[in-house]
């Protein structure tokens, strides 16, 4: 008698399949991530199902994916792998020879002062605009985004998930309770609602004492 071993099958979602769970997750359809990201519907669509040469073009193809990923509150670091694989797998945007830039016409005897001078200029201009950045960011009070669900929400359920990005180092509270952010300052919350209007009161704080105060209302049918 021969017998035979059933094996456990173990499927790999594609990277298209792993953004349409999570939007789906969410109880978002595309057109309601078009309004909220800016991105065209087709090109959203494109992105879910692996449709890559639908995209203008690799730019354009990492900027939508990355904007979608956090938007969604998901690691880009591992959708960013995937997405570099899948292209390279399937030789997308290959650069070609018209690309290439030509050094016969330049002067070679100068290049190197001029790329001297282009450093020295790119260290000046660095170091100014990264001070620029550090004393806004010191002045300025946190950044702090709801994501989703859009104020005035109508829900037909008592119980909500509402995902949002706080500004790195900042304290974030919920009606005045503390609540955890993730590393990468994306955070979740899960909440039992009143019938009714419900007015949720979000509050960033950085060490600075500088605070930022949204407020998400959710009315539940």
């Amino acid at each position: 008698m021969v017998t035979f071993r059933q094996k456990n099958i173990i499927s790999v979602r594609s990277l298209g399949e792993e953004l349409c769970k999570a939007r789906r997750g969410f109880n978002l359809s595309l057109l309601a991530v078009e309004r909220r990201l800016g991105i065209a519907k087709k090109y959203l669509e494109a992105l879910e199902n692996n449709n890559w040469e639908l995209l203008p073009g690799d730019i354009y193809a990492r900027n939508f994916l990355r904007k979608y990923v956090e938007f969604l509150g998901l690691n880009w670091n591992n959708f960013f792998k995937k997405y570099k694989e899948e292209v390279e797998r399937r030789k997308i945007w290959v650069s070609s020879d018209k690309y290439r830039f030509c050094l016969t016409k330049l002067k070679l005897l100068s290049l190197p002062k001029i790329l001297k001078k282009c450093a020295i200029g790119l260290v000046i201009l660095g170091t100014v605009g990264y001070l620029g950045v550090e004393f806004l960011t010191f002045i300025n009070p946190p950044k702090l985004e709801l994501l989703y669900p859009e104020d005035n929400y109508v829900s037909s359920s008592n119980f909500i998930k509402i995902l949002g990005k706080v500004e790195k180092a900042s304290v974030l509270r919920l009606n005045d309770k503390e609540i955890a952010v993730g590393e990468d300052g994306f955070f979740q919350v899960d909440l039992d609602l009143n019938k009714g209007l419900n007015v949720i009161k979000f509050e960033a704080e950085k060490s600075t004492g500088k605070k930022t105060i949204e407020y998400e209302r959710v009315i539940v049918e």
